[in-house]
């Protein structure tokens, strides 16, 4: 096994990066100043003479929720929109908490902000649109050189959940991340990624027992809020209902005879079954994959398990080489280049689902080909029908991006509205994608069909890996305030919502069965005459 850790890592990530990056998970407070000093990359031959703007003048000034991605996406969004518009000064200030930043955003006492960028939910958002400017002139326009009105330009999704009933748009998405399973390849073989659950299971017990002693091979947080594993389980749940019926599910509508209609049977469909399932036979405790102290660890401690060969997986998202950046300076690294990133394995129990595909081996295989660009019905290890390879193909091919999640809002109260909205515009143009993308921190556009690949240059492996799977694979997350039925059936009572803990506890008793947690939603859910799914679609809007 290659060692991997050496003194200069820290040197060569700041350089690789251009940004300093800031730790999400350790951080609490405020930090009112000027954000984190960066080298952005010169954007100068980004613009043609014609799209630079020496007219607009003005100052903007920018709170922002700062997390794994620290502040070099902001440097870099901020420094080529002043190279657009260069008699424009532009400031920009963190806060390292969620609820004060949302505080601010909402308290309507102070002037000071043009900008909020939270990562608040939309299902929050909306109890306080009344406090933020009206963004439909945002979403109408169309950017200097392009051709496409920014609402067209972004993904279905985020239009979903930033608008109102009235049709009132109050809120711009600001990026997408995308979770995976990132993995220390010294711990894996050429050819040994696994396509499959009942691989990645497989695999996981090889690696227990080749390595054995306290190596454990996946690392998993379970004592702080992140509980990862639920986007895990809903990437799980999405494959074996199909994309499209999933998000239908949670507006507790299931398609029956070509069209989706409400039906209470919505709100506890077999693939969440199946998904949790599949999250207990990895993470229960006894299975040993896991260490027995994950529940009272945070996320930041699971990640660092990775980059010091502790573990060969976590579960975790794009910004992980950039949230570690500040850790690394305390271990031994030289390279970062076993650091990468896969897409989740497919969930075994899908070929209950597809009558064609025989087994897992036979899922693997068809999987693979997939991965390799085929298109064929039949190939090494598989023949299938083109019902089966289509959902498969469908299976393989979307990430959980967390589309609920960082979002912009310009108070009612912002003295400079308007220049405002004109940075939001710039930031979901072409040019503001491309920055985006250029600060090399794990984040993308959430703007559609945009492939910028060519602007990355030389960056490490686990950075193509994450902008490939955000740039070329369908992108989706669970609804935010147009949610009317959760997709999780967790036992409420005992970990009120986290798989880590209802799985990781070292106290079998604490630790709930898949199939009883599923069958105690269904329970809920049906009693009474279905009240509970009747209450929550009428609490949500929908007519039923």
């Amino acid at each position: 096994m290659k060692k991997i850790f050496n003194s200069i890592l820290a040197i060569c990530l700041a350089s690789a990066f251009s940004v300093l990056a800031v730790s999400c998970g350790g951080q609490t407070g405020d930090d009112d100043k000027q954000s984190d000093t960066t080298t952005p990359a010169d954007y100068t031959s980004e613009f043609t003479p014609d799209e630079i703007d020496e007219s607009l003048t003005g100052n903007l000034s920018i709170r922002f929720y700062r997390k794994g991605f620290g502040a070099g996406y902001i440097n870099s969004l901020v420094a080529a929109f002043k190279t657009k518009y260069p008699n424009v000064s532009v400031s920009s200030s963190a806060v390292t908490t969620a609820v004060s930043i949302f505080g601010e955003a909402v308290g309507g006492i102070e002037d000071k902000y043009d900008i909020f960028i939270t990562e608040t939910s939309s299902s929050t958002l909306i109890g306080y649109v009344d406090m933020f400017e009206s963004l439909n002139d945002v979403y109408a326009y169309t950017n200097q050189n392009e051709s496409v009105k920014i609402e067209d330009k972004l993904e279905d999704i985020h239009k979903m959940n930033f608008s109102t009933a009235s049709g009132k748009y109050y809120a711009v998405p600001v990026y997408n991340a995308t979770y995976g399973l990132v993995y220390n390849s010294d711990y894996l073989e050429d050819g040994e990624i696994p396509y499959t659950t009942d691989e990645f299971i497989t695999l996981l017990r090889s690696l227990r027992t080749s390595v054995g002693g306290s190596f454990y091979p996946l690392a998993v947080s379970g004592g702080d809020s992140s509980y990862y594993w639920k986007f895990m389980y809903s990437t799980w749940f999405a494959q074996y209902e199909g994309l499209e019926n999933y998000t239908q599910m949670q507006k507790g509508r299931i398609l029956k005879d070509g069209e989706y209609v409400v039906d209470p049977s919505s709100a506890y469909l077999e693939g969440g079954l199946k998904a949790m399932q599949a999250c207990e036979d990895i993470l229960w405790l006894d299975n040993g994959f896991v260490n027995k102290q994950s529940v009272g660890r945070d996320a930041l401690t699971a990640q660092k398990d990775l980059i010091t060969n502790s573990a060969a997986f976590v579960y975790t998202g794009s910004w992980l080489l950039n949230e570690m950046a500040t850790t690394f300076a305390k271990y031994e690294i030289d390279d970062v280049s076993n650091i990468r990133m896969m897409k989740v394995p497919v969930l075994s129990a899908i070929v209950e689902k597809c009558p064609s595909i025989s087994d897992d081996a036979e899922l693997s295989a068809l999987i693979k080909a997939i991965d390799q660009g085929s298109k064929e019905l039949g190939g090494a290890g598989y023949e299938v029908t083109q019902a089966d390879f289509d959902k498969i193909y469908e299976a393989r091919n979307f990430v959980y991006t967390g589309v609920d999640c960082c979002n912009a809002v310009i108070p009612t109260i912002a003295k400079n509205k308007e220049l405002a909205k004109t940075f939001l515009k710039f930031m979901l143009s072409d040019h503001g994608a491309k920055a985006l993308v250029m600060s090399k921190v794990g984040c993308a556009s959430p703007i559609k069909n945009f492939d910028c690949t060519d602007a990355l240059g030389n960056i490490e492996p686990f950075l193509k890996d994450v902008y490939g799977f955000m740039l070329n694979n369908v992108k989706f997350g669970n609804l935010g305030k147009d949610m009317a039925i959760s997709p999780y059936c967790t036992d409420e009572i005992k970990v009120a919502g986290s798989i880590e803990k209802q799985f990781c506890s070292p106290n079998v008793t604490d630790r709930t069965r898949a199939v009883d947690s599923y069958n105690a939603k269904k329970t809920t859910w049906t009693a009474n005459n279905n009240r509970k799914f009747y209450e929550e679609m009428n609490k949500a809007g929908y007519e039923v």
